[in-house]
């Protein structure tokens, strides 16, 4: 007897029910022509829906992609053991032409199979110096041009630089207090305060020659609200 029993409708009709033995079996059982089962059951049988069957469509897809990558591994393992022989003779003709005499050793470039193949990599290595060398030199500029920039601000504008005074025995460090060089902006407007200022003052001390020179009565009669008897 089954312990388990689920029912599972497809979209196009045919229905598997799927039983569970006690003993952990699964069998499959189809019937055309009925309905979908909703989600309800799904959720109502809970754990006991975890065994899947994958299709045959599913099934065949996966045997062909583990055929696939054996037949590419076995490429791959043939390629690289051809390979291996290859580098094992070309060492050893190195080996023999290195321990030939003078007279009869041939220069390592002519030791070449494929000339085009050489000369696309010496051009594939070229281009990739070049572009490297291009890509270190538009960051060294960057790099400069922050700098100057940094160093102008920080340091070039500066009427007095920031310095600290270091004792060789006493932790404390004394700074003094950088100051910026005024701008031409700044000075123009600070001798304009300067000779408002200068103006103003000539103003006041000849307002007060006018009210009486220097006492400071009439000063004070002429500042007060109601004059003298404001008080």
């Amino acid at each position: 007897e089954a312990d388990v029993v689920v029912v599972v409708g497809g979209r196009k009709g045919p229905i598997a029910v799927l039983a569970q033995t006690g003993m952990g079996e699964l069998v499959e059982d189809s019937t055309p022509g009925a309905v979908s089962v909703s989600a309800s059951l799904l959720t109502h049988l809970g754990d006991a829906t975890e065994p899947v069957i994958n299709t045959v469509l599913e099934q065949k897809a996966m045997e062909e992609m583990e055929m696939s990558n054996a037949l590419n591994a076995a490429k791959k393992n043939e390629t690289r053991d051809a390979v291996r022989v290859l580098k094992v003779e070309l060492d050893t003709l190195l080996d023999v032409n290195a321990r030939a005499p003078e007279l009869e050793r041939i220069d390592r470039g002519e030791i070449v199979v494929d000339a085009a193949l050489r000369e696309r990599i010496i051009a594939t290595g070229d281009t990739r110096v070049m572009q490297t060398k291009a890509a270190i030199v538009r960051e060294n500029v960057s790099k400069d041009l922050k700098a100057s920039r940094i160093k102008g601000l920080a340091w070039d504008s500066m009427k007095v630089h920031g310095a600290e005074l270091v004792s060789f025995f006493a932790p404390p460090t004394v700074h003094n207090f950088p100051i910026q060089e005024p701008t031409p902006r700044e000075v123009h407007t600070l001798q304009r305060v300067h000779m408002a200022r200068r103006i103003e003052m000539a103003a006041e001390e000849m307002h007060s020659k006018e009210l009486g020179g220097n006492d400071p009565h009439v000063l004070d009669s002429f500042a007060a609200p109601g004059g003298a008897d404001a008080d």
